[in-house]
């Protein structure tokens, strides 16, 4: 599966930045960090209500609420994190060795069984994203991906979701700033999301993004 999904990324870069992309100074940490902090925004977190927050020491049972977070879209923006993470790694290693490096890391992957929701598995998840914030390296990627408790297989099968959509995107204006990203008050990820869940994928995504667009 990771050897598609590295091919891919490949192709997209291409397409969006030329075939010397590698070579150009693309701000992959930046666009990780900025996904990351998307993804925490949507754990739903009330930072204000701490009166003796402790970051130091993770206190967080004042902050965290268990109502109000989209789940959906943190698993959307771990997605968009493993698009920038391997456009990262393809600088600096061959495909063959990013390959490695991931398979080697998924043997022993158990995505966690705490409750979805849960203060404890929020915190669990924050903790896991802010780590990934200061290391952006395949380690971090995938432990933040168990606390969130979604299998390889799916975070692998809303990659190709995504890349689709992506392509969609270019497809339909938006380097030109034609493109809309809002569908009949959904956004262009939630529509995709959607479908993907339900087992659509490829050419046949393609065609329901299409008709959705419409």
């Amino acid at each position: 599966m990771i050897k598609e999904i590295i091919q891919l990324q490949d192709e997209v870069n291409t397409k969006t930045s030329g075939k010397h992309w590698r070579s150009k100074e693309l701000i992959w940490t930046f666009a990780m960090t900025q996904e990351t902090a998307e993804l925490i925004e949507s754990l739903n977190l009330k930072w204000w209500k701490g009166t003796n927050l402790d970051i130091k020491d993770h206190t967080y049972d004042e902050v965290i609420e268990t109502t109000g977070m989209d789940f959906d879209n943190i698993v959307i923006e771990s997605v968009d994190l493993l698009h920038f993470l391997i456009s990262k790694y393809q600088i600096q290693f061959d495909n063959e060795e990013i390959e490695d490096m991931f398979n080697s890391y998924v043997t022993n992957y158990e995505p966690s069984i705490l409750t979805k929701g849960s203060a404890e598995w929020k915190q669990d998840v924050f903790l896991c994203a802010r780590e990934f914030i200061k290391e952006l390296d395949i380690r971090s990627f995938i432990i933040l991906n168990q606390a969130i408790g979604v299998s390889i297989e799916t975070i692998y099968g809303l990659y190709l979701g995504k890349n689709t959509l992506n392509t969609f995107r270019q497809d339909h204006g938006y380097k030109e700033g034609t493109y809309k990203k809002m569908w009949k008050g959904k956004e262009d990820n939630e529509v995709m999301f959607m479908y993907v869940k339900a087992g659509w994928g490829g050419d046949a995504l393609y065609k329901k993004l299409e008709k959705e667009y419409r």
